[in-house]
């Protein structure tokens, strides 16, 4: 597989050895689930038991996922509305100890949208990581995805301003929309800063943007095109 920086600012192999290794931590990580889904659930509690949600369910008396099921009943959406409106509102410490730095905007295919508090250490720790380690499958099967920085066309992410904020101004977007990584332990792919990935003025519209980049990669030796909704 070639290594190329033309226009990344960076190594593909740099990239490819990133995916790999969350790959790598992920696969460990199965060989064990049942521990790994304990420890994940008691640290997400122990993170989050001075909250109003954690305090009214007990999360610190919590010691294990039977614990759990029995303190936090499967609930519908609806039924998380009370703390989910006080939290989007600005109150601290609803059903996060961190703030939530954005709040997720689902599609509306069951109703109304939906709103996700969404926070740093979610995407450092877990989300960045799982994409990571999603990039290294595609790698492993299809390596042309590598073949040179023309290669892959990404529409899954939107890298342009937010234009909903709530009452408060923190971004209410769909999660394929933020403006920048939050750093190293984010899904920060090696398109990061080439020009058709930048494409995001505040006027531009989706369909601008989409023909600007499409434009773009007129001539180039295109091989991979990914979107999050086919």
């Amino acid at each position: 597989m070639s290594v190329f920086t033309d226009g990344w600012g960076g190594s593909s192999s740099e990239f490819m050895a990133r995916c790999r290794a969350e790959r790598a931590a992920f696969m460990s990580a199965c060989e064990h689930p049942a521990e790994v889904q304990q420890s994940f659930i008691l640290r997400w509690l122990e993170k989050n038991a001075r909250t109003a949600f954690g305090r009214e369910h007990g999360f610190s008396a919590i010691r294990s996922v039977a614990d759990y099921r029995r303190a936090v009943p499967v609930r519908s959406y609806e039924q998380y509305s009370a703390w989910t409106e006080r939290s989007a509102a600005g109150e601290s410490n609803v059903l996060t100890e961190e703030a939530p730095n954005l709040w997720l905007r689902t599609s509306a295919t069951t109703g109304a949208p939906k709103k996700i508090p969404h926070t740093a250490y979610w995407r450092e720790n877990h989300r960045g990581p799982a994409i990571y380690a999603q990039w290294a499958n595609y790698l492993q099967y299809h390596s042309y995805l590598a073949a040179h920085p023309h290669a892959t066309l990404d529409l899954s992410w939107e890298r342009d301003v937010a234009h909903d904020l709530l009452g408060h101004g923190v971004p209410y977007q769909a999660i394929t929309h933020r403006s920048a990584s939050l750093g190293p332990k984010d899904w920060t792919p090696p398109w990061y800063d080439a020009p058709w990935f930048t494409f995001g003025e505040d006027t531009a519209t989706y369909a601008s943007r989409m023909y600007a980049r499409l434009r773009h990669f007129v001539g180039r030796d295109l091989r991979v095109l990914v979107a999050v909704n086919p």
